[in-house]
């Protein structure tokens, strides 16, 4: 039997929000809201059930100037960094609810950096990836 790649898609509740130098991703439970780099919330826009990750994988690597191996390193982490924020199938289902393109400016790293567990609202991700 043949290898299934499969669609990820954001989970109905999940809301991205572009900010200032970071973008907000966030469910209904406040356990479930992260500041991230908008490199990340870009990836996650990406995820509407229509692009395959290998697709997500290219694209992502083609903007932000990655080698195809790096783009799809980052996108594996990326998808077990947000595995909680995302639902996967084997079917297409178009649903874009954000516009990839909204999520294309730089990061204030050092904002996203002083957004620590227990010090306020956001939770700090660990991963340093594309720029």
């Amino acid at each position: 039997m043949g290898h299934i790649e499969l669609l990820p898609q954001l989970k109905k509740s999940v809301r991205l929000k572009p900010m200032h130098g970071y973008a907000l991703v966030h469910a209904r439970h406040p356990s479930q809201i992260r500041m991230v780099d908008p490199s990340h919330a870009f990836f996650l826009s990406l995820c509407d059930r229509t692009l395959l990750t290998s697709e997500i994988a290219y694209i992502y690597g083609q903007t932000f100037g990655l080698t195809d191996l790096e783009a799809k390193s980052q996108v594996d982490q990326l998808l077990r960094l947000y595995r909680q924020f995302l639902a996967f199938e084997a079917k297409p289902n178009p649903t874009e609810r954000f516009s990839p393109q909204k999520f294309l400016y730089p990061a204030d790293t050092p904002a996203i950096e002083r957004a620590t567990f227990g010090s306020g609202p956001f939770l700090r991700e660990s991963v340093s990836l594309a720029p």
